[in-house]
């Protein structure tokens, strides 16, 4: 998402660039358009002095305005901002409780002092404001932006799937996060194969067989017996082809923020079932409209969400989102203060 909220803001006017704060650089590197200045600031932990290193980035840059969007990089960007006497904008990725408990602290004692905190609904807004004692004026809610042109390109590509005629479930998420809960969507596609016999279940996210959960979904898929219909993709830099070429995507999370590749779905008109893993869901997905909401656990609930959506035709997504104008009228606000 920080790679869209960059991209709103006009390259006439900006001087965007990204500092990839990592171990190694990873996957996101290629989800930066060409054109971008790309750095790595390399670290081996959060406590490998980045606060340090993120002044010594400060001062070199001559930033105006520095931006994060993960907790705990934020508290951290926040107190190098303050030391630099930079402007400084934040968003919340998850809710804070999801934190460890220094970072935690760290948002209560620091978030005030940004210029913004940026949260993606409403009720995370209102935790930040009464646990993190943020000055109402001071956090804006801004739901996650689409790049609709970006995932129509990439939806256009070809099919992943091969030319039967067996109905498709679609989860894209890390499979070694027990948050995600896969194993509650395999759990209940074991009693979808059973009620339709023709259908797949593919799980497409980093799938590492050396991480402990992921050695249970194997597990969890062998003990149901459905291990010729559930197939465990790995990542892949393109979800949107296999998300428009599926007949329902399956959001099992225990746990969320703001669940963009919901938006995502309904965006390619594909039905969705979702678990109440937090309130946004139910303004996202309504009932027998675009899809069904679920209890979060409830692997048979999820199972008869399943059933019904793929029944479903015509969806579309009814959510207003934030636009790119909104963000860049924050930035053009913060920067011209």
């Amino acid at each position: 998402m920080t790679i869209n909220i960059a991209k709103c803001l006009s390259l006439d006017k900006y001087d965007v660039r990204f500092y990839i704060v990592s171990k190694e650089k990873g996957e996101i590197k290629s989800f930066i358009p060409q054109g971008y200045v790309v750095k790595h600031l390399k670290i081996f932990n959060i406590y490998d002095f980045v606060t340090l290193k993120l002044i010594r980035i400060i001062r070199k840059e001559k930033a105006d305005v520095a931006f994060s969007s993960m907790h705990y990089l934020n508290v951290r960007l926040i107190s190098a901002c303050m030391f630099c006497h930079t402007h400084v904008i934040v968003r919340s990725n998850t809710g804070l409780y999801r934190n460890d408990k220094i970072t935690v602290f760290l948002i209560k004692l620091l978030y005030k002092f940004a210029d913004i905190v940026i949260a993606q609904q409403d009720e995370m807004r209102s935790e930040i404001i009464k646990v993190a004692k943020v000055s109402p004026n001071r956090i804006v809610t801004m739901s996650n932006i689409l790049d609709t042109v970006t995932i129509q390109a990439k939806a256009m590509e070809p099919s992943p799937y091969d030319n039967s005629e067996d109905i498709r479930f679609i989860i894209v998420g890390r499979a070694d996060d027990p948050v995600k809960g896969h194993d509650v969507a395999i759990q209940a596609f074991s009693i979808v194969k059973k009620t339709i016999s023709k259908t797949q279940l593919y799980v497409v996210g980093k799938f590492d067989k050396n991480i402990d959960f992921c050695q249970k979904l194997i597990k969890l898929v062998e003990d149901l017996g459905v291990q010729q219909s559930v197939h465990f993709i790995g990542y892949d830099s393109n979800p949107y082809k296999w998300i428009k070429n599926a007949n329902c995507y399956v959001l099992s999370s225990r746990q969320e923020g703001m669940p963009n590749v919901l938006l995502e779905a309904l965006w390619l008109h594909v039905p969705c079932v979702a678990t109440n893993c937090v309130p946004v869901i139910e303004r996202i997905v309504n009932d027998g409209e675009n899809g069904y909401v679920v209890p979060s656990e409830d692997y048979k609930a999820l199972a008869r969400g399943m059933i019904d959506a793929i029944q479903l035709k015509s969806v579309h997504n009814s959510f207003k989102t934030s636009t790119p104008q909104d963000f860049s009228n924050l930035f053009n606000k913060i920067c011209e203060q």
